[in-house]
């Protein structure tokens, strides 16, 4: 009986910590990063108009809900924006933003590839408005 509650204990315990670590979103580790180096970050829903504004399709749009705008404001007045990123969904709803279907319906990442390489994806934000030390912040955290 104690081999038995010991292994469901372990069991329960396995799939907690694996629902828990899917879940992580890289958001909070990239404000934290901002706010140590002295900016004030702000977070907000995204609306349909914000999202396709960033360029999300019309369809990605309409699950407005699940994401959320981040904006970085300067150190000195804190009232300008110096920086703003979206927290997707999920990694994947991010890359599969970046891809566009070609007409012979092969898909192409350079986009995201392109995104990545440059540091303008982090897990599942994406980096739209910043540079220099901005987006090493960004890539960083």
């Amino acid at each position: 009986m104690k081999k038995f509650l010991c292994g469901l204990s372990m069991a329960l315990l396995t799939i907690i910590l694996a629902f828990t670590l899917t879940g992580c979103s890289k958001a909070g580790s990239i404000k934290k990063a901002y706010e140590n180096e002295g900016y004030t970050v702000e977070s907000h829903s995204a609306s349909e108009e914000d999202l396709k504004s960033a360029g999300l399709s019309d369809e990605e749009a309409k699950d407005a809900s699940s994401y959320e705008i981040y904006l970085v404001y300067d150190k000195v007045t804190g009232k300008v924006p110096v920086a703003t990123y979206v927290k997707y969904p999920s990694a994947n709803k991010l890359k599969d933003s970046l891809t566009v279907t070609k007409d012979d319906g092969s898909k192409d990442t350079s986009v995201y590839d392109k995104a990545v390489e440059t540091g303008n994806v982090n897990g599942d934000c994406w980096l739209i408005l910043g540079a220099g030390k901005l987006l090493e912040i960004f890539k960083n955290a």
